[in-house]
């Protein structure tokens, strides 16, 4: 019944209020009009009635809200229990029981994010089920007719605000003919994942979601300037088995000339023509190692701006070329 008597004390105010509002303009109009016969006009039954309009409106409108909430403690509303206050008269005497806990909420799985720069493909942003790794991940455009075919992958470490150069540079080598269609995963920390236990957590829970190909030679390390650039090197040089290759562009590489040589390390160390600190950092790391490591200090362009997707161009095709060669060395021989 109170809702109904809200409903009808509610709609007789609205009504009184129209009515009196209609009222004020008609004594209003009235008064301007004698104004053509000089005659002097007079405004306090429009106000009276106008301030009458008010009155009743808002009384017609805030009596269901007293009626709702009345003093007789019939409340239609039902009240909100407080947690704490039902654990605190349900838990034993001795308080010794730990009181029930959400369960913890797992990561959210990459979401669909719309970040300029993605250069044709698709960019995902998030965590994965069963790592806390966050990252980016961008799908080329050829992502989806692969028909659930396994793709390599690039773990790119490179500031943030380079990703859109590395998509660019990407989908410009598969463009041209020169370079496979790859996955590319950014974890945010340029030099995350770098142990092998927390690299293969990412690799398993990007192989779920992705459909990536799992193999560890399907995968590659695609790094842009410091300190992305010598979390990647020393990774490739600690384990050049659980990569294809590793292309290393733009990046100081001090400490690491001191390194075992390995034949099986597969690094290309790229950089701008003008960038000389780099170039002099590669030099001293090829003459360390004696083999394995490839010098590319060719291009140039306006600014280093124009010249991040073209390095990127060059790392791709080379990774392209040992991804290749890896497979071959995998593959089993015909009997």
């Amino acid at each position: 019944m109170g809702v109904w008597w809200s409903a009808i004390i509610a709609a007789a105010g609205v009504t009184g209020a129209v009515a009196l509002a209609g009222g004020a303009l008609t004594r209003l109009r009235e008064e301007r009009a004698g104004l053509v016969y000089e005659l002097t006009p007079r405004y306090a039954g429009v106000v009276t009635r106008a301030v009458l309009a008010g009155v009743v409106g808002v009384a017609g409108l805030s009596a269901p809200l007293a009626w709702a909430g009345g003093s007789d403690g019939a409340s239609p509303v039902p009240a909100v229990a407080h947690p704490a206050a039902d654990a605190a008269t349900t838990a034993p005497a001795d308080h010794r029981a730990p009181l029930p806990t959400r369960a913890a909420a797992s990561p959210p799985t990459p979401r669909l994010v719309a970040l300029p720069g993605a250069a044709g493909g698709r960019l995902y942003h998030g965590t994965l089920p069963g790592d806390v790794t966050p990252i980016t991940v961008w799908l080329p455009a050829q992502y989806p007719g692969h028909g659930g075919l396994h793709l390599q992958t690039l773990l790119v470490r490179a500031p943030h605000s380079a990703l859109p150069q590395v998509w660019q540079g990407l989908a410009a080598a598969v463009a041209a003919g020169h370079s496979n269609a790859f996955v590319a995963v950014a974890p945010d920390d340029p030099c995350a994942a770098t142990a092998p236990a927390a690299e293969q957590r990412l690799r398993d829970a990007l192989g779920r979601r992705f459909s990536v190909d799992p193999h560890p030679r399907a995968w590659a390390q695609l790094a842009l300037a410091s300190p992305g650039g010598g979390c990647a090197a020393r990774a490739e040089l600690a384990a050049p088995l659980r990569y294809a290759a590793t292309a290393v562009l733009s990046a100081r590489l001090p400490g690491l000339t001191s390194v075992r040589p390995d034949p099986r390390v597969r690094l290309l160390l790229a950089a701008a023509h003008r960038d000389t600190a780099a170039q002099a950092d590669g030099r001293h790391l090829r003459t360390a190692l004696a083999s394995g490591v490839r010098l590319s200090y060719v291009v140039r362009d306006l600014t280093p701006d124009r010249e991040r997707p073209r390095l990127v161009r060059l790392a791709a095709n080379y990774l392209t070329e040992q991804f290749a060669a890896a497979a071959a060395q995998t593959r089993p021989r015909a009997q």
